[in-house]
C-alpha cells in the first residue's frame, strides 16, 4: 500500500491546483485560445458522436464538411477522451488536462526509480517514497512547458508529452533486459509508445524517440569504451577503456539499437489505426507543402532567451497576451536547476564515471540547440528538416524544449539524491512547490465559451452560387503560404 502513496500525493497535488477549474459552471470553460477556438468543439462533436452510438467519419460543421475520424489532432481512438462521453465538455477540458498533469509527474517518478534501481547511479531513495524522485515529478509535471500550454489550450501536446516519460522509461529498462524477459520489455516499449502516438499529437512522440536514440547511443558507447559496462562494473576508468577497446564493437553492444528498433517498429504497428488514416489526410491537406523557412521557424527563441530558465517573466508576458512565450519557456524552478547542476558538477569530480548522467546532459543540449533554431551557432533545426521527411512537417523549433525540461528534471532529481538528509530533501521539494504551485495556478482561469455561430458569408454562398469551386479562407500565420 505505501508504494501507491507518492502517487496520492501527486493526484492530492493536482486537485489542490485545479479545484477552482475543474467543475466549471455552464457557460465557462478553462481558458486556453486552442480550447475556445478548437479543441472544445471538436471534442464536444466527438462526445455527442460516441453517446449517440455513432460513428464520427465526418464533421459536417466546418466549411462544406471534413473528414474527422482521420484529423492528425483529433485522437479518436485514445481511452482518455472517454472523459468527453461522459462528462459535459466544458467539465471534461478540465479533468483531461489536470490527468495529464498527474501522468506526467508520476511517469517521471516512476523513471527515477528505474534509473536508481537498475542503473549505476545508486537508489534514488526508498522504494515507497523517494523524495528526489517525487521532487522531479513536480519540477517536470509543473514546469512552464506543461503549465504555460494550458494556457495556450494545447491540451493535445500536454497529452502526449505526459507519456513521454514512461515511453522513455520503457526504453530505458529495455536496455537491461535479459533475453527471458526481453519479449515483456519489447511489448511494454511498444504499447506505451503507441499510446503516446493516439494521444494526438505525433511530433512530441519524434522528440520522445530522439532522447531514446541518444540515451541508447551513449550506452552503446559506454559498453564499448570509456564509461562502464556490465561486465566491467567497478573497475577503474582506464581498465574499461582498455578492455572496451579490446573488444570492439560485437554483436552484444548492437542489441540495445536493435531492441528499441523491433519495439518501434511493433508500436507504430499498434497504432496504425490511427496512423494510417492521418497519413492519408495529410497527403490530401494543404500542410503538406513546403513550409516557408520563415514560417517553419516562428517562435524561435534567442540566446537572451535563456534568461527564462531562470525568470520564466523575463521574457514571457502574463496571460492572456503572451504571444509565441509559451513556445519556449522551460522553467523548472531554479532550485531544480541548482540541484541539476549539482549533480554534473559531481559527476565531473567523481572517480567512477557513470554513463547517464553524461546520456542526460546531452539530451538537454540537444533540446536546447534545436529550441534556439537557426539562431544556434548551427542551426541544426534547419538541417533536420532539409533530409528528414517527418521534419518537413515540423514548425517552431522551439517546441524541443521539452527534451530539456526531462533532462533537467531528472538531473535535479540524481543531484538532489546525492543529498543524504532527508531533512534538507524535504526543505528543497518544499521550496519547489512554493515556487511552480503558485505558477501553475496563475495559468488556469475560466472564460465564456464561445458562441455556437455559422459563417454567413460562406453560407450565403454555398446557398447562392451553383457552380463548383474550392472556398478557401484567407489564411495568415506569420508569413503567407
Amino acid at each position: 500500500m505505501k508504494k501507491f502513496i507518492p502517487f496520492l500525493a501527486y493526484a492530492v497535488l493536482v486537485l489542490v491546483i485545479f479545484w477552482e477549474v475543474l467543475l466549471p459552471p455552464e457557460g465557462k470553460i478553462l481558458f486556453g485560445p486552442d480550447i475556445s477556438r478548437y479543441h472544445y468543439w471538436q471534442r464536444q462533436f466527438l462526445g455527442a458522436a460516441l453517446r449517440e452510438g455513432s460513428v464520427p467519419w465526418w464533421n459536417p460543421y466546418i466549411m462544406a464538411g471534413v473528414p474527422y475520424l482521420t484529423h492528425p489532432q483529433i485522437p479518436v481512438w485514445y481511452p482518455p477522451n472517454l472523459l468527453f462521453v461522459f462528462l459535459p465538455t466544458n467539465v471534461a477540458v478540465s479533468w483531461y488536462i489536470a490527468f495529464h498533469l498527474f501522468l506526467a509527474m508520476s511517469g517521471i517518478y516512476i523513471l527515477l526509480g528505474q534509473i536508481g534501481r537498475i542503473g549505476q547511479i545508486g537508489r534514488i531513495g526508498p522504494d515507497w517514497f523517494a523524495l528526489p524522485a517525487w521532487g522531479t515529478g513536480i519540477a517536470y509535471g509543473l514546469s512552464a512547458y506543461f503549465v504555460a500550454r494550458i494556457g495556450a489550450g494545447h491540451i493535445d501536446i500536454i497529452a502526449a508529452s505526459s507519456w513521454l516519460p514512461f515511453v522513455f522509461g520503457a526504453f530505458w529498462q529495455l536496455n537491461y533486459c535479459n533475453p527471458t524477459k526481453l519479449r515483456h520489455g519489447i511489448i511494454l516499449s511498444a504499447v506505451v509508445f503507441a499510446t503516446q502516438l493516439l494521444a494526438g499529437h505525433p511530433m512530441v512522440a519524434v522528440f520522445t524517440l530522439e532522447a531514446v536514440l541518444i540515451v541508447t547511443l551513449v550506452r552503446m558507447s559506454s559498453s564499448v569504451s570509456f564509461l562502464s559496462s556490465p561486465r566491467t562494473r567497478g573497475s577503474s576508468l582506464s581498465s574499461k577503456m582498455d578492455s572496451g577497446s579490446r573488444a570492439g564493437m560485437t554483436f552484444e553492444h548492437v542489441q540495445p539499437l536493435l531492441r528499441v528498433i523491433v519495439a518501434i517498429i511493433i508500436g507504430l504497428a499498434l497504432a496504425a489505426i490511427q496512423l494510417l488514416p492521418q497519413a492519408q489526410f495529410v497527403a490530401r491537406s494543404i500542410r503538406t507543402f513546403p513550409f516557408p523557412a520563415a514560417w517553419a521557424q516562428l517562435g524561435t527563441p534567442t540566446f537572451g532567451h535563456l534568461l527564462e530558465f531562470l525568470d520564466p517573466y523575463y521574457f514571457y508576458s502574463r496571460l492572456p497576451d503572451s504571444g509565441f512565450g509559451f513556445e519556449h519557456v522551460g522553467y523548472i524552478g531554479k532550485v531544480s536547476l541548482l540541484f541539476a547542476a549539482l549533480a554534473v558538477v559531481s559527476w565531473i569530480v567523481r572517480k567512477k564515471k557513470s554513463w547517464e548522467i553524461p546520456a542526460f546532459v546531452l539530451i538537454g543540449v540537444f533540446g536546447i540547440w534545436m529550441w534556439l533554431g537557426n539562431n544556434a551557432p548551427f542551426d541544426l533545426f534547419s538541417w533536420f528538416r532539409s533530409w528528414m521527411p517527418l521534419y518537413s512537417q515540423i514548425r517552431i523549433p522551439a517546441r524541443h524544449i521539452v527534451l530539456f525540461v526531462l533532462s533537467a528534471s531528472v538531473l535535479f532529481g540524481l543531484g538532489l539524491s546525492l543529498v543524504k538528509s532527508k531533512v534538507i530533501q524535504f526543505i528543497v521539494v518544499v521550496l519547489l512547490l512554493v515556487d511552480l504551485v503558485p505558477f501553475a495556478r496563475r495559468h488556469l482561469s475560466l472564460v465564456p465559451i464561445p458562441e455556437n455561430a455559422e459563417d454567413r458569408e460562406l453560407v450565403s454562398i454555398l446557398t447562392s452560387d451553383s457552380s463548383l469551386f474550392r472556398f478557401l479562407p484567407n489564411f495568415y500565420h506569420g508569413e503567407p503560404l
